[in-house]
């Protein structure tokens, strides 16, 4: 049985994005945004109406920086989420937090957050269905302390994730699977519980022609699963040589798509 729920912004986990601009007068302002996404590979949305300061900065300086939120300091990102840079000109400074001006756009970096996107602004879609603020990321960059062997380790990110059920933060740090990977198992076991059951039909058929017919069926789903089970490593091989080579995992689901992939050259 299921309740039904009186929501419509259901989905979770929602990001806490920090998104940081400068002021007319040079200072640091920074909001709490959890409607905000990957609208491309290089491109984000931030949902944001135009009444925020944040919005007024981005289209100033045509350039904003996006930072994970963490655990750590998730009293100050909560924070910038409750207090308004237009009646509180100084909010950055009183949270006690600091900042570095980023290395490719005019706009700051939150240096306690680990993980920042350096983005370009691009546009502003104010239409119904418009989602915003529109945003190339150009350069991302992370804190040494989150990082090992060259690679992000999420689960010392700490990262938080808003609930729009019951307003509340939660920490997201445990890896319970690989992505592009463990689900290939079941492109394999498709075939084998297909052919399980024509073999289990096979004994109760009577007809030369039917059981004939079963047993065609039941060798080619065998050859089907060994197919598949080929293919399956090819994937694997292919989203290893991505991964290792680019370092980026997406790129794997391009590949295998048959998109077009923007990869490093």
């Amino acid at each position: 049985m299921r309740t039904k729920l009186k929501i419509t912004e259901g989905i979770f986990p929602m990001p806490v994005l920090m998104v940081a601009t400068y002021n007319e007068d040079g200072s640091v302002n920074v909001m709490n945004a959890a409607w905000g996404t990957m609208q491309e590979r290089d491109t984000v949305a931030l949902n944001l109406t135009e009444t925020h300061k944040t919005v007024q900065n981005i289209k100033a300086r045509g350039a904003f920086t996006v930072s994970i939120a963490d655990a750590a300091h998730m009293v100050e990102a909560d924070y910038f989420g409750v207090e308004s840079g237009n009646k509180v000109a100084d909010k950055f400074a009183r949270s006690g937090l600091t900042a570095s001006k980023a290395e490719t756009v005019d706009a700051p970096v939150i240096n306690e957050f680990p993980i920042c996107l350096e983005c370009k602004f691009i546009e502003y879609q104010n239409n119904e269905y418009g989602c915003g603020v529109i945003g190339k990321v150009v350069n991302v960059t992370a804190d040494e302390s989150v990082m090992v062997d060259g690679k992000i380790d999420m689960s010392k990110v700490n990262a938080i994730a808003f609930d729009p059920y019951t307003h509340g933060y939660y920490k997201v740090t445990e890896r319970v699977g690989e992505a592009f990977h463990d689900g290939l198992k079941l492109k394999s076991n498709n075939y084998a519980a297909g052919a399980f059951l024509l073999f289990l039909c096979g004994f109760q058929s009577k007809s030369d022609f039917k059981s004939d017919f079963i047993r065609f069926s039941f060798v080619y789903l065998l050859f089907r699963r060994f197919v598949a089970h080929i293919q399956q490593h090819f994937d694997l091989f292919v989203r290893n040589t991505i991964v290792q080579g680019y370092g980026d995992p997406t790129c794997f689901a391009h590949v295998i798509s048959g998109k077009e992939s923007t990869l490093p050259q």
